[in-house]
């Protein structure tokens, strides 16, 4: 019950997380027609990672958790070493260029 007298009334404070999974980066890579006749955009995963990046931005959280496959490596999408590496550092120099902290997790495209 309020008498009247000012409420001491803490501020609530949150934490905004952002969370995105299998980007499946392959800068350089043409888009896959898996044996299910699904097509997968490898061919378009700059733009698509970009668009993602600008999308997280835009929501400015406190902390980005991936929750794996930065990569097409693994082996399913036979990604020669040489571009395997360079997907992983560009995935991470990216993903690292935001301005909250980055916590990522392997999948299984990315060992």
């Amino acid at each position: 019950m309020n008498d009247g007298t000012a409420v001491n009334q803490s501020t609530s404070t949150h934490t905004t997380i952002a969370l995105c999974t299998d980007t499946h980066f392959w800068h350089g890579s043409s888009n896959y027609v898996a044996s299910d006749g699904r097509t997968q955009l490898q061919g378009a995963t700059q733009q698509l990672q970009q668009t993602l990046l600008q999308e997280i931005k835009l929501q400015t959280p406190d902390l980005l958790i991936h929750l794996g496959d930065w990569s097409c490596g693994g082996g399913s999408f036979n990604m020669p070493f040489a571009d395997f590496s360079r997907a992983q550092q560009e995935a991470k120099a990216a993903f690292c260029g935001l301005s909250c902290p980055v916590y990522a997790l392997p999948g299984n495209h990315d060992c």
